[in-house]
């Protein structure tokens, strides 16, 4: 039985927007997950420098260099993060320090994971992917990473409490 030409193109044009919204989920998706380190642009590393000053230099300082208002406080002294890379040998440890700032790897100094201020931020540490929360949540630590990757300094400052006399 032939079907009505109305029918056929309300059918067809069902099938059109499904195939355009799975175009644009696609393209939205392969932005937010692009490759770690893959062409920052001035808007991420703006965004990766609030969530640093949000999240990081209250201890790390402004300016990364370990000397924030509530490191006075601490029994141990934070580390200067312009010097993550030349304490590496040159190559800046982006995975281990997404490790560090997920949670997957734990550092005594950063508190528990428990904190409010960490699951919301950058995902539940050993949790599995959560849809679009865990996009972004990756999508932070990537903009993060790429901030502290572009206020690396070359030469190797030495150690609090190491300075030469």
């Amino acid at each position: 039985m032939p079907t009505h030409p109305n029918v056929r193109s309300a059918r067809s044009s069902r099938q059109r927007r499904r195939w355009w919204r799975a175009i644009v989920l696609a393209l939205l998706l392969a932005g937010a997950l692009r490759p770690a380190g893959a062409g920052e642009t001035a808007g991420s590393l703006s965004e990766g420098k609030q969530l640093y000053l949000q999240s990081c230099a209250p201890c790390h300082g402004a300016d990364g260099r370990g000397h924030g208002p509530v490191a006075e406080a601490l029994v141990k002294a934070p580390p200067d993060l312009t010097q993550l890379g030349a304490h590496h040998d040159g190559s800046f440890p982006r995975a281990e320090l997404a490790a560090v700032m997920s949670g997957d790897r734990a550092l005594p100094s950063h508190g528990t994971r428990e904190m409010p201020v960490w699951p919301q931020r950058f995902g539940q540490p050993g949790a599995p992917a959560a849809g679009m929360a865990s996009i972004y949540a990756r999508r932070r630590l990537e903009m993060l990473s790429d901030y502290l990757e572009s206020i690396q300094q070359a030469t190797v400052s030495p150690l609090p409490g190491n300075t030469p006399q």
